[in-house]
């Protein structure tokens, strides 16, 4: 098993586009959190909890977008063996092919997990140095000053790294199960980016529609993976300060106007990933070698 992780790292780190990944993560961080950064101190002008609590939204969101390139980098780095007919030599090689298959998967789930903790490292310090307009905040606090506790950061900080390596595992269980590297980019992020968002937006949004009965629908959109995943980082922040952010925010970030304990939420994500992952081994353990 060892020799089959280093292999998969080996076909890693020669990619002619391995750059590409951690650009994009930092640009999305960056982006991200300067926006958050400045929202902040704005807002702690006015509410020094909410600035506290809004600075782990900005650290969690970001964390949430990087664990849609988590899902692409596992689907990339797996899907790669379809596309250049390479996991035929893989699977004649190896005496049995569960244990490669689950190299490919560990590999993308650690991964994925160097893209939640790349978003949050880059993330805090531009956080830190993002600062207001001196028109519009004229007393703006010091950016340190309005910081969680470090025990509330390192919760979402290691819960957010959690769901980007599950989310890498499902990248490349999802390439197996599809066997092609562009039906499973686009199935993945059509889901994740259109499909489960408009469904969430259309059923679970408040005042769209009677919502008394309501409590059925909402409980099933939330054990959807991606909005497991989602609500497993962003409420969060609730739990760890124990404060109660603007409540509109997070219903339209998660698009769920009722929402699961990050807890659970982690778990089911983690159970959609066991599924993924089991069912992408029976798949590929009989799939054709030619």
């Amino acid at each position: 098993m060892t020799g089959l992780l280093r292999a998969e790292l080996v076909k890693l780190t020669a990619s002619r586009y391995r750059w590409v990944l951690p650009a994009l993560l930092v640009v999305v961080s960056l982006l991200v959190n300067g926006f958050g950064g400045v929202g902040v101190l704005v807002t702690a002008a006015l509410d020094e909890r909410a600035a506290r609590w809004s600075v782990l939204v900005s650290l969690g969101y970001s964390q949430v977008l990087a664990g849609v390139l988590a899902v692409v980098a596992g689907i990339v780095l797996t899907g790669g063996e379809f596309r250049h007919r390479t996991l035929a030599a893989g699977f004649l090689m190896t005496p049995a092919r569960t244990p490669l298959l689950l190299a490919k998967v560990l590999v993308s789930a650690g991964l994925g997990a160097l893209c939640g903790l790349g978003a949050a490292l880059v993330g805090l310090p531009v956080l830190l140095a993002a600062k207001p307009s001196p028109a519009l905040v004229p007393d703006a606090p010091d950016p340190a000053s309005v910081l969680p506790d470090a025990a509330s950061l390192v919760l979402l900080v290691a819960v957010g790294t959690a769901v980007c390596a599950l989310w890498g595992a499902c990248g490349a269980a999802l390439a197996v199960l599809v066997g092609d590297q562009v039906r499973a980019l686009v199935a993945a992020l059509g889901y994740l980016l259109l499909a489960e968002p408009v469904l969430s937006a259309l059923v679970g949004m408040p005042y769209t529609g009677d919502r008394r009965h309501s409590g059925a629908a909402d409980a099933l959109l939330g054990i959807l993976p991606g909005n497991a995943g989602d609500v497993a980082v962003l409420a969060l922040p609730d739990a760890a300060l124990d404060y109660t952010g603007p409540a509109p925010l997070l219903t339209v970030l998660t698009a769920l106007p009722e929402r699961l304990p990050w807890s659970v939420s982690l778990l089911v994500l983690a159970g959609w990933t066991a599924l993924a992952v089991v069912l992408a081994v029976a798949r590929g353990g009989h799939r054709d070698t030619a």
